[in-house]
């Protein structure tokens, strides 16, 4: 019995080792270029193919009337680049502002890309995430948000690092526990 709560501890610990790698390397990700939004257009390069994200920096929350859009174009051929909504967004911290995953986008060849921003006033920036403190916020003015183009993991990934880190800990140390002292439950 001993030795199967001490494989337990070990099956723990690897998967504690998959969810800290996926964590880590969810912070670790580059920055490609961060502007203004008033900057109604800007270019980037893109060095290696990958999944990218376009975050809006200044809010905890965001609000879009439809008539909001940005839109990513490579600079070569003019082709626009097909983006994805969060279905959930997940905010981080950045030169203590809080910035918010808007939309993410792949690209498979490396090259000059251009980021176009319409109808900017349509754009709805608060800088609470509790619905409660919304109704007493006005929007922020735009002059203060920016836009972040990064790389970015999954959202899968993101979720799946957290929960197996979190398993794999309980798992490693009530396998190791529990190997070492099979007697402290029975």
């Amino acid at each position: 019995m001993q030795i199967l709560f001490l494989a337990l501890g070990l099956v723990g610990f690897i998967i504690t080792i998959f969810g800290a790698r996926w964590n880590f390397r969810s912070f670790q990700t580059k920055e490609i270029i961060g502007f203004s939004i008033i900057e109604l257009e800007k270019e980037f390069v893109i060095k290696k193919p990958g999944l990218f994200t376009i975050c809006i920096i200044g809010g905890g929350y965001l609000n879009n009337n439809d008539n909001f859009r940005i839109l990513v174009k490579s600079k070569e051929n003019q082709k626009v680049i097909d983006l994805k909504e969060n279905c959930i967004k997940p905010r981080f911290r950045r030169n203590c502002k809080i910035g918010i995953e808007y939309r993410q986008f792949s690209i498979s060849d490396s090259g000059i890309y251009k980021v176009e921003i319409e109808n900017v006033k349509d754009l709805i920036v608060k800088k609470s995430m509790l619905k409660t403190k919304q109704i007493f916020q006005s929007p922020l003015p735009i002059k203060n948000i920016e836009v972040l183009i990064k790389e970015t993991i999954p959202i899968s990934k993101k979720l799946l690092g957290i929960v197996f880190f979190i398993l794999g800990l309980n798992m490693f140390f009530w396998g190791i526990i529990l190997g070492i002292t099979p007697e402290l439950f029975g």
